[in-house]
């Protein structure tokens, strides 16, 4: 029998004491395959989805107006599933690409989950920022250029970092670039958890070999890494992007030279952007 979502979330919210909560967060990047790694992950048997993709608890959520963290932990809990359906070694997974950027989230994930292992998916900054521009453009939130975006995009971040405002819908929108500076963002993660606990993806190699990937996400989470996922079908692609200038390519990647390679040297891990 078919449960009206409205209903089916009462249910859930009734029963959030019976509920698990997540023990992998794939925490970002936005626009690096996130929505693509979590259809290919709950394909598998012993990996169980959240009640919707991106939770947003310890983000904030949303909406200006409700802070997610004030709705409480058992709102968080209804999104998982009843812990007598979920055997031992199982996965339960929040896949939410927020969690990188906002610096506030990797200390409030594990005041509340300090055993949760962390999947960081990174994709080529300048790609990721061309794509992140046009599912903006996609939305109809964004009346710039991509070329004048860029300029402003400092001025437009600064009340947000100003104000410690990481809710503010700017910071979301319109941080094309700093969601590319993947080096500090990682470092908080660092900060809380340890390596074993944090795996590291390059959602290019993700996308040329997938069965290879997968292995080794599977063999983080310790769940079989020889099973075969049936669907690896691209989820979430953007249908708007148009050709891109050469001048702005070579701009951002003038600007994500350098934390590049400093980013290489943290995670001794080199990649070919």
């Amino acid at each position: 029998m078919h449960v009206p979502k409205s209903l089916d979330w009462l249910q859930r919210r009734a029963t959030a004491n019976w509920r698990c909560l997540p023990n992998c967060q794939i925490v970002g990047a936005q626009k690096a395959g996130t929505s693509s790694l979590y259809h290919y992950l709950t394909q598998h048997p012993n990996i169980h989805k959240s009640y919707s993709k991106e939770v947003h608890y310890f983000d904030g959520g949303l909406a200006p107006d409700v802070n997610s963290l004030d709705l409480g932990i058992n709102w968080y809990r209804a999104h998982f599933p009843l812990r007598a359906a979920v055997k031992e070694g199982d996965i339960c997974l929040d896949a939410t690409p927020l969690y990188l950027f906002n610096p506030q989230v990797a200390k409030r994930i594990y005041e509340c989950i300090p055993n949760t292992k962390i999947i960081i998916l990174l994709r080529n900054p300048v790609e990721r920022a061309i794509s992140h521009y046009f599912l903006i453009k996609r939305h109809g939130l964004e009346d710039l250029s991509i070329e004048q975006a860029l300029v402003q995009e400092e001025k437009r971040l600064s009340q947000a970092y100003a104000n410690n405002d990481f809710k503010d819908p700017a910071f979301r929108l319109y941080s094309y670039q700093a969601r590319g500076l993947y080096l500090e963002q990682i470092k908080l993660y660092q900060q809380y958890f340890n390596d074993s606990q944090i795996l590291i993806l390059n959602s290019e190699y993700l996308f040329e070999n997938p069965k290879n990937a997968l292995e080794q996400v599977f063999s983080f989470l310790a769940v079989d890494s020889d099973y075969h996922v049936p669907d690896l079908k691209s989820q979430n692609v953007g249908k708007n992007r148009k050709k891109v200038a050469p001048e702005i390519y070579e701009k951002l990647t003038s600007t994500f030279e350098k934390p590049n390679l400093l980013l290489y040297g943290r995670i001794k891990k080199t990649f070919d952007w």
